[in-house]
Formats: structure tokens, C-alpha cells, sequence
């Protein structure tokens, strides 16, 4: 064994990490070859651009998703509920209107 981590979440739960060395080599890397290596460049406008230059289209899911039913915020709290900040900076002091 070469170390050991004990950690406790904030629920109370303990848990244990432990690293050993089985002493065994490590593989050797598979060659790389530019006919059977590819590169993605994820995008916002494009989904993804490929090292070949082709790319792919944005599916854009969230655009074809309904809108928030009338009176929800997109928060999702209805809109006599929201909560506002009546404090300076003390995200604590809140009010509910």
C-alpha cells in the first residue's frame, strides 16, 4: 500500500481511498498514426469540427424544448412568490413577497 485518503462528507458518511504499486510495468503506448487518428474541436456554432475539416451540425435540443407555462419564471418559482434581497450584500436577509 502506498497511501491511504479518510475523508467524512457533511451527512456524516466516512470513506477510505487506498492506493497500492502491483509493481507491474506499465503498457507500452499504441502507436499513433495520422490515418487512423482523428481530432474533434468541440463548438458552439458548430456541434463539432473534425480534423479532416467536416463538420457537424448543432442539434440545438434547448431551442425545441416548450416554453414556461404562463406565470412561471424561469426559475420555476410563480411570480407572486419570488424571493428578493432586502439586505446590503447578506445573501442570508432575505424577503418573500
Amino acid at each position: 500500500m502506498k497511501y491511504a485518503t479518510v475523508s467524512v462528507t457533511s451527512t456524516g458518511k466516512w470513506f477510505v481511498s487506498i492506493l497500492v504499486d502491483d509493481e507491474k510495468n506499465e503498457p507500452e503506448p499504441a502507436p499513433v498514426s495520422l490515418d487512423t487518428t482523428l481530432g474533434i474541436d468541440v463548438g458552439l456554432k458548430d456541434f463539432a469540427t473534425l480534423s479532416t475539416g467536416e463538420k457537424i451540425e448543432n442539434p440545438r435540443y434547448l431551442k425545441k424544448l416548450p416554453s414556461a407555462p404562463e406565470g412561471v419564471t424561469t426559475a420555476g418559482v410563480p411570480e407572486g412568490q419570488r424571493v428578493e434581497e432586502s439586505g446590503e450584500g447578506d445573501p442570508e436577509t432575505c424577503s418573500v413577497s
